[in-house]
């Protein structure tokens, strides 16, 4: 089969659903940050603040690059990250 255009788009959208999989995620897991990490709410909040403010900086920076670099590796590389990092969070909470 061969790739064009058409996978490339329809991977970057499958990228926007994944990437809100992994920022509504955490929000749902609070109670258990709260429970075994001894974290409080401020904490959370940080920390979802942080994510948000850099996830805004890569997709700015993102515009300049992705003209030099084409769009296929950055779409491919977010989601083996995104992969990687949704199964780190749900076994690294209890090793």
């Amino acid at each position: 089969m061969k790739l064009n255009y058409t996978h490339t788009l329809y991977a970057s959208y499958n990228g926007y659903i994944t990437q809100a999989v992994i920022n509504i995620f955490p929000p749902l897991i609070f109670i258990v940050f709260q429970k075994y990490f001894g974290i409080s709410l401020t904490q959370i909040g940080l920390l979802s603040s942080f994510n948000f403010a850099v996830q805004m900086i890569i997709d700015f920076l993102a515009i300049k690059f992705i003209d030099k670099i084409g769009y296929r590796l950055p779409i491919v590389s977010a989601h083996i990250f995104s992969a990687l990092g949704l199964f780190l969070l749900g076994v690294l909470l209890f090793i």
